[in-house]
């Protein structure tokens, strides 16, 4: 959302960047389902990227200008949206399942509170200052998606909060399968760390 208010702030047709940002969305939101199931990166490692990407974008705005801004701008606002699609699945496979409703709500609603705030930040402060904060921002979430959360691809839903709590220490992806004869459905091999489970 902070992105698209910069519309005015790029270069040219302040309606053309607002209607380029919104379309932007598309690719962004069909990217972010593609990433989130590619098995080499799963749930994890593929929104870190994502937010990765977001957050040099951001950051290379600020030290670009003329037509090279509004294309980083461009590229930050579809890996944001990448990032924020993949982050729906995501969080929806780490809750348990007795709070899985209510723990997606409380982070959709914590988003409503960032977005307004993101916002509501570019009225007060200049444009470059926003763009460094959202950069910092973004950065902040690849981190800590990458260090503090547990992989969920391919694995069953947590049922209860023990079995959540203790998927931290089983974050290693799947990486034999094979196939079920009954049914024809893939399965990872049964480990000590890994249990069996019925993939995609």
């Amino acid at each position: 959302y902070g992105l698209t208010f910069l519309a005015g702030e790029l270069p040219g047709d302040r309606y053309v960047n607002a209607m380029l940002l919104a379309l932007v969305e598309y690719p962004g939101t069909l990217l972010g389902n593609v990433v989130i199931d590619i098995r080499s990166l799963g749930r994890k490692y593929s929104i870190t990227m994502l937010y990765a990407a977001s957050a040099a974008a951001c950051l290379f705005g600020v030290m670009s200008d003329g037509m090279m801004r509004n294309v980083v701008s461009f590229v930050g606002k579809c890996t944001t949206t990448a990032a924020f699609c993949g982050v729906y699945v995501y969080a929806a496979e780490l809750f348990p399942t007795p709070a899985r409703n209510a723990g997606l709500g409380i982070c959709s609603q914590v988003a409503r509170i960032g977005s307004g705030a993101a916002t509501g930040l570019l009225l007060v402060i200049p444009s470059s200052l926003s763009m460094v904060i959202f950069a910092s921002m973004s950065a902040a979430s690849a981190l800590m998606c990458g260090t503090l959360l547990v992989e969920t691809f391919g694995r069953p839903l947590p049922d209860t909060v023990e079995e959540a709590v203790s998927a931290k220490r089983k974050i290693a992806l799947p990486t034999h399968w094979r196939v079920n004869a009954i049914g024809g459905a893939s399965s990872a091999s049964a480990r000590d760390d890994e249990p069996l489970m019925t993939g995609r």
